[in-house]
């Protein structure tokens, strides 16, 4: 299963991922393996990085599909896990965040 996170446009988003020119617009693609637990980024179609990541654990489940960026914050302290640090989290469909 995959999560598809598409941007084109967000500066914030090329500034979060250091890609490209912030005057640029970027088509940004972040796709997220659940299987291998591995997150790849596409800049303009073009592979230019991957993570390892770690994704919802039983009992917490990650939404798959693809869905648009809602919002981005260079620092977030989660509200539902005990206020965690969440540096230049993505949040997507309603809670769900990237994040490093």
């Amino acid at each position: 299963k995959l999560i598809h996170i598409t941007a084109a446009a967000l500066t914030g988003a090329a500034l979060l991922f250091g890609a490209g020119n912030a005057a640029h617009a970027n088509q940004l693609v972040a796709t997220v393996s659940l299987s291998q637990q591995v997150m790849e980024v596409t800049v303009d179609g073009r592979p230019t990085y991957t993570w390892k990541v770690s994704t919802g654990g039983r009992g917490h489940i990650t939404p798959t599909g693809s869905f648009k960026p809602t919002r981005m914050h260079e620092m977030w302290y989660s509200k539902k896990y005990d206020n965690a640090p969440m540096p230049h989290s993505v949040f997507f469909s309603g809670g769900y965040a990237v994040h490093a």
